[in-house]
């Protein structure tokens, strides 16, 4: 009872804090906004009741409201407390959401990116997580070590509407890495893999090169199965998690398990002429030789690209389908 009484208390002192800042000076306001957010933030969301959250969420509601009724004054304050920001709370969330729904600069989106990397999931809506992350790589910016942070995650799962399927923990990381620039994450997941031990973790970052469909992501995947790092793995993982008869993506074998492999075949084990019509039937819009060669591996690419960044029902098998494409017109160059 005590506990209460003094929770609906220390509400009622931030709600008259909040609304106050609306009406004194400027220079009172820098002073003022940081305890504000110490106060408001100063919360665990695991351990409230329903009642508290309901009366926590009309608090943040109300800080919203203060920062988007003076954007001038309030952004410069909202940047330097997600500077300081350590994480490990709502406010990492919350700050990062209202900034980005008010700034689109490069510089925003970088601390955006920032702050959020040091997130705690326990406390962070995932879908939320992701959405920034995806929308930001969209902006052109280097997402990586928050893509990392989703790789690490073992519970990551996304929800993006009803009746749209869940993004699980590969999904996620790959729809992330499709919208930039390979040369933002190439090495990186190379460098990763070299020095990766979890057997899950390892099964994505193959994925996540199978779905480059590089010579560089090719040349890496054969020399990684066939290394004896792979095989100590293997030898010691019973349900043998990474490549169905230890064939490499490339060859056309992706995980089962994964929603972007479930039907991942050869493009060569159909023909090109079969593909290509297919795709003629589903994307009309882009105009392809048949049989499909190297010279419409940058358009599929590009395509494949685009859809990534519009998620969707569909985006899943499109994104999956394309790639089978691409992967055509790659062998393509080589058998030619």
């Amino acid at each position: 009872m005590a506990k209460r009484i003094y929770f609906a208390s220390l509400i009622l002192w931030i709600l008259l804090l909040l609304s106050s800042l609306v009406s004194i000076k400027a220079k009172d306001k820098n002073e003022i906004f940081p305890e504000v957010v110490r106060q408001t933030f100063n919360f665990d969301p695991q351990i409230l009741t329903r009642e508290e959250a309901r009366q926590k969420a009309v608090e943040i509601e109300q800080f919203i409201k203060v920062i988007q009724s003076d954007p001038e004054t309030y952004l410069p304050l909202l940047r330097e407390e997600l500077k300081k920001d350590p994480g490990g709370n709502a406010f990492s969330n919350v700050g990062s959401l209202i900034l980005m729904s008010l700034s689109n600069s490069k510089e925003d989106l970088q601390l955006i990116l920032d702050t959020i990397r040091r997130c705690d999931f326990r406390g962070t809506d995932r879908s939320v997580y992701f959405h920034m992350v995806h929308y930001i790589g969209r902006q052109g910016l280097d997402t990586w070590p928050a893509i990392e942070r989703i790789l690490d995650d073992p519970e990551f799962v996304v929800f993006l509407a009803d009746g749209y399927p869940p993004l699980d923990r590969t999904s996620s990381v790959v729809l992330c890495l499709l919208v930039l620039d390979e040369d933002q994450y190439l090495d990186r997941v190379i460098q990763r893999l070299e020095t990766e031990e979890d057997p899950q973790i390892i099964k994505i970052l193959l994925t996540a090169l199978a779905y480059t469909v590089t010579e560089k992501g090719e040349d890496t995947i054969n020399a990684y199965l066939e290394g004896q790092r792979f095989k100590e793995l293997i030898s010691g993982d019973q349900d043998r998690l990474l490549m169905e008869g230890k064939k490499h993506p490339s060859q056309g074998r992706l995980p089962r398990d994964q929603p972007f492999s479930n039907s991942w075949q050869s493009a060569q084990d159909r023909g090109n002429e079969e593909i290509t019509q297919n795709f003629r039937t589903g994307f009309n819009t882009l105009e392809l030789n048949s049989p499909i060669t190297w010279k419409e591996y940058a358009k599929v690419k590009e395509l494949r690209r685009k859809k990534a960044e519009r998620l969707g029902a569909q985006t899943l098998p499109e994104i999956h389908y394309l790639t089978e494409l691409m992967l055509t017109a790659f062998h393509s160059r080589k058998n030619s």
